[in-house]
């Protein structure tokens, strides 16, 4: 599923941390920052008034530093985001149920694992999934699998 997509099915609360990074990466003037703020100056300054379509095109601009920002996270030893993402690549679904979730990294070799709600919040902080609460549903965009595998290849390579 597109980024767009799922951002068009949740609320301001559920999208919140994401927006917290990509205005983050905003603020620190990327690469594309002109047709960045050509898009914003359409819409809104202020992100989260800016509509579903605008911020998957700002994100597409930004994808490079993106990548950057979740390859920093992979250096944290705790965030267990290398078998997240194996586990995210891996199944290849944009969308599945919190148990579903739960299922597959219960499944993964013996690590110290973390409460999966906890581990919700941290992946959700991070930009990586989101989480509605209403539909119990975890979402990851097309578009944050592909920085995954990117990475991924990245890092196996080094």
């Amino acid at each position: 599923m597109k980024l767009e997509s799922i951002l068009s099915k949740l609320n301001s609360l559920e999208k919140n941390s994401f927006l917290k990074i990509i205005d983050n990466i905003i603020s620190d003037t990327p690469k594309k920052h002109n047709e960045i703020d050509g898009i914003l100056d359409e819409s809104s300054k202020d992100l989260k008034n800016v509509d579903s379509i605008n911020i998957s095109k700002i994100f597409n601009l930004i994808e490079s530093e993106f990548e950057e920002y979740i390859t920093s996270e992979f250096v944290d030893p705790h965030s267990q985001l290398d078998i997240i993402s194996d586990i995210l690549i891996r199944d290849g679904r944009c969308n599945a149920k919190k148990e579903w979730f739960a299922h597959l990294y219960e499944s993964v070799l013996p690590i110290v694992k973390k409460d999966i709600d906890s581990l919700i919040a941290d992946l959700k902080s991070m930009g990586i999934l989101f989480y509605s609460r209403k539909f119990n549903t975890i979402f990851v965009p097309q578009e944050i699998v592909r920085v995954l595998r990117k990475i991924r290849g990245k890092v196996h390579k080094s």
